[in-house]
């Protein structure tokens, strides 16, 4: 089976398209109140058994393909497999259950150790599929019994309690009202989607000059690009699950200036970052500085979601993080193709607009995130602590 760079391109922008539309799609069936009715209280642990039979589908399509054509019918998909913005939605909804709420703190620790099981994953993955597996076939049988695995544990999930529905929502008529979510309109919503927006288009575009640079430069080869990895998504896990809680304690949690002063400093030291990791030719340096460079992201990242939880509706949980992840697919389309365009108009152009997408991100954050977003955040915690 013959695939081109071309070919290859086009899967990858077609996946992209497809998980724009399904984070939609999967983000408005997990808060479908109807189902919720039918179910018990379970509709998201329904639609996350959804993504996993998805998941296996496209195990079982990309082992069976032997075609072009198998291939693209193979992506389809994954335009379901949407489960992290589901369980992001439900341990929202878990926060919201607790009486008295949580601190800031704490809800960014708990969206921290989801993240860092996201990044294990794709850390031990690779590991033990290249170590311990001998061929596809018994790889693809360790992916389905995983995935077996995992529906046992979502089975096992308690479930939420049912969040009384805000019934002054003005929501769009027709087929608006499909792609209407209201927790999006705010402010701090729309802050943190432009936030998301141009943070995904800085990793999108570094990544078409940055996947040439190990090949040619620094002669990167499969078990490279394997430790490589390996060893950022280690770092990039333990950010999310134990530094985010960590700095953001020292640096006063609760205080919307200093959630205001991390984020912005994050985004300032990951363009740094991305900058001098392509002007050294040294292995070592440039493992030392993505590894600082991730772990600084997982901290940024998990400050992100942590508040995105917070100013979303219950109701609007995993519309809302479906919004995040349809972004973060566009960027993906779009970023690739305008990363290209740049570096056929002169080599230094891409890290130009990243270096400045990076320095959009610390002046917008540092002039409007406490007024538009942490205020918001606090004053949501004070009006549900008085609830309950």
């Amino acid at each position: 089976m013959g695939c081109d760079y071309l070919c290859l391109g086009s899967l990858s922008s077609a996946r992209s398209a497809l998980s724009l539309v399904g984070a939609t799609i999967v983000g408005k069936l997990s808060d479908s109140t109807t189902l919720d009715e039918k179910l018990g209280g379970n509709k998201r642990k329904f639609v996350l058994v959804i993504g996993l039979l998805a998941a296996a589908g496209a195990i079982i399509s990309d082992h069976q393909a032997s075609t072009i054509s198998d291939l693209w019918v193979g992506i389809f998909p994954n335009a379901l497999q949407q489960n992290m913005s589901v369980c992001k939605a439900l341990l929202g909804e878990y926060q919201e259950s607790i009486p008295g709420g949580v601190t800031a703190v704490d809800r960014a620790w708990s969206a921290g150790m989801l993240g860092m099981a996201a990044g294990f994953s794709l850390m031990i993955g690779p590991f033990v599929g290249a170590i311990l597996l001998r061929t596809y076939q018994q790889a693809v049988a360790a992916g389905l019994c995983s995935l077996l695995l995992a529906a046992l544990l979502v089975y096992l999930l308690p479930s939420p309690k049912m969040q009384p529905k805000n019934k002054n929502r003005q929501l769009k008529k027709g087929f608006l009202s499909f792609i209407d979510i209201p927790s999006a309109r705010s402010p701090a919503a729309l802050f943190l989607i432009g936030t998301k927006l141009l943070s995904a288009l800085s990793f999108h575009i570094y990544q078409t000059i940055w996947s040439v640079y190990m090949k040619d430069r620094l002669q990167f080869g499969l078990s490279e690009y394997g430790r490589f990895f390996s060893t950022i998504g280690f770092f990039y896990a333990i950010s999310q699950g134990f530094l985010a809680k960590k700095c953001l304690e020292r640096l006063g949690g609760e205080n919307p200036r200093g959630r205001t002063l991390l984020l912005a400093f994050s985004s300032l030291l990951i363009g740094a970052a991305r900058y001098a990791a392509l002007h050294t030719m040294n292995t070592l340096a440039v493992y030392s500085i993505f590894s600082f460079k991730v772990t600084v992201y997982g901290v940024m990242s998990t400050i992100i979601s942590a508040d995105m939880s917070q100013i979303a509706a219950p109701e609007d949980l995993g519309s809302f993080f479906g919004l995040f992840t349809a972004v973060e697919a566009g960027a993906g389309m779009f970023g690739s193709l305008l990363g290209g365009a740049l570096w056929h108009l002169h080599g230094s152009l891409p890290l130009i607009v990243v270096v400045g997408l990076n320095l959009s991100i610390f002046a917008s954050a540092l002039l409007s995130y406490e007024r538009t977003v942490a205020s918001q955040h606090d004053v949501c915690t004070e009006e549900k602590k008085k609830v309950h």
